[in-house]
C-alpha cells in the first residue's frame, strides 16, 4: 500500500465536448485528436458490506479492454470560462469516460497539448476555443513534432 493517496477522481470542468465511455467503446477519432491511449479501461466502484464486522470499504474494480482510444482538445479547456485550460482528472469528461484517460502516460499527452495550445493563444492573441476554430492543424503539427 502506498504511503501517498492517489485520487481517481476530481471535480471536472464542462468544456466544448464531454468525452464519455461511448467515445473509448466506439474508438470515435476527432478531427482535434490530441492524445491517444492505448491501455484498459477501468472503473472503481465501492462494494455494499452490510455486515459491521467487516472492512468498511472494498473497492472493485471493472475492465473493459480495447486497442485504443482518442482524446479530443476540446475537452482541455472551458465551455464558459474564456481563458481556462484542463489537464488530467479535471478534464470534460463523464465519471466512466474517465476510467481510461486519467493515468499519467495520457494526462501526459494532455499536458503537452495544453502547453502548445498556450503557446499559440499568445502568438494569435486568441483565447483556447480560437486554437480550436483557426488553428488546429498547426497545434496537431506540433504535437506531432512537425
Amino acid at each position: 500500500m502506498s504511503y501517498l493517496i492517489g485520487k481517481r477522481e476530481s471535480r471536472r470542468i464542462v468544456g466544448d465536448y464531454v468525452y464519455t465511455f461511448k467515445d473509448i467503446k466506439e474508438i470515435r477519432e476527432f478531427k482535434d485528436t490530441i492524445a491517444m491511449e492505448t491501455r484498459a479501461v477501468d472503473v472503481h466502484y465501492q462494494q455494499n458490506i452490510p455486515d459491521s464486522s467487516r472492512p468498511d470499504f472494498l473497492s472493485e474494480a471493472l475492465f473493459y479492454k480495447i486497442d485504443r482510444y482518442y482524446i479530443p482538445y476540446r475537452c482541455l479547456y472551458s465551455k464558459s470560462v474564456r481563458n481556462l485550460f484542463m489537464a488530467g482528472r479535471c478534464i470534460s469528461c463523464s465519471h466512466v469516460g474517465l476510467g481510461g484517460p486519467r493515468v499519467m502516460h495520457t494526462t501526459g499527452q494532455m499536458g503537452v497539448a495544453v502547453g502548445y495550445a498556450a503557446a499559440l493563444c499568445g502568438k494569435y492573441d486568441t483565447d483556447p476555443r480560437g486554437v480550436y476554430i483557426n488553428h488546429i492543424t498547426e497545434l496537431r503539427n506540433m504535437i506531432r513534432g512537425e
